[in-house]
């Protein structure tokens, strides 16, 4: 087994709750805590009491606090009970985030851009900007979750695509900035995460599981991703293991974001037609 040397290490992961993302950021702070480290659990929904609850009858050691990203006090006072509770703050993890239907750009509402941005771009900046002061003392991990919308243009997700895309940038910026302080930080950027129960429903909704199906078969490993293959990357980037890797975009997403459609038509193509090239 992979010591991840996180033993005493505390860490906030936001969007802890479970169910957005196929339970991503549930399960980021399941493996951190996991691997020793003591996890403040960060979310909207008040349902990331009874995750935590459960995790800690398993001997692990997390808390939950409610807030919401596009709130800086909400931000400010999580940061504090951290530290509050465990005394320092040695690792980030940015995986909250805001989804809404944005429909295409001349129809998107002013207020539904600005709460997207607000949550997903402004609001990993504020978590870095109030967590900065603690992790600069003793040296520390950021990792931000972004997505494949941020590398490439998609229908109805303008908004969303942009403050990733920001995040992206964000953390860039972050590593160089203060690399030579002993503060690392990375992106994880998932493709399509599916639950069981995500896949569940799109047996049932037929343009739902279009959709899921053309992400898959133009993926070149052919599957979808899962909560564990982002929280594994996660748990990776966060630990002193990769003590020597910052400001990178990690993509986890099957291959699906390196190939264009066309190829992806022509490779499924020639697998039941003679072909040649000009």
């Amino acid at each position: 087994m992979v010591d991840y040397e996180l033993d005493g290490k505390v860490a906030i992961v936001t969007g802890a709750a479970g169910g957005g993302a196929g339970g991503t950021g549930l399960r980021i702070a399941q493996l951190l805590a996991e691997q020793g480290a003591k996890v403040v659990m960060a979310d909207i929904k008040p349902t990331g009491q009874e995750e935590s609850d459960k995790l800690n009858e398993q001997g692990l050691d997390t808390f939950f606090v409610q807030m919401d990203l596009a709130d800086e006090a909400s931000i400010v006072a999580l940061v504090d009970a951290a530290v509050e509770r465990y005394g320092t703050l040695d690792i980030v993890v940015n995986c909250g985030f805001m989804q809404l239907k944005e429909g295409q750009l001349h129809e998107t509402p002013a207020e539904v851009w600005d709460r997207i941005i607000a949550v997903d771009m402004r609001g990993d900046f504020l978590m870095i900007h109030h967590s900065l002061p603690h992790l600069l003392k003793q040296g520390g991990a950021i990792v931000n979750v972004s997505s494949t919308a941020s590398l490439s243009g998609e229908d109805n997700t303008a908004a969303y695509a942009c403050a990733k895309a920001g995040v992206n940038a964000l953390t860039r910026s972050v590593a160089v900035q203060y690399g030579d302080r002993g503060v690392r930080c990375n992106t994880v950027v998932p493709g399509s995460i599916l639950s069981e129960g995500i896949l569940a429903y799109a047996e049932t909704n037929e343009s739902v599981k279009f959709q899921f199906d053309m992400l898959k078969r133009h993926a070149p490993l052919k599957r979808h991703g899962t909560a564990d293959d982002i929280a594994n990357a996660v748990l990776f980037l966060a630990s002193p293991i990769a003590r020597n890797i910052t400001g990178q975009t990690l993509v986890s997403d099957g291959g699906y974001s390196i190939r264009s459609g066309m190829w992806a038509d022509i490779h499924e193509y020639k697998q039941t037609h003679s072909w040649d090239t000009m």
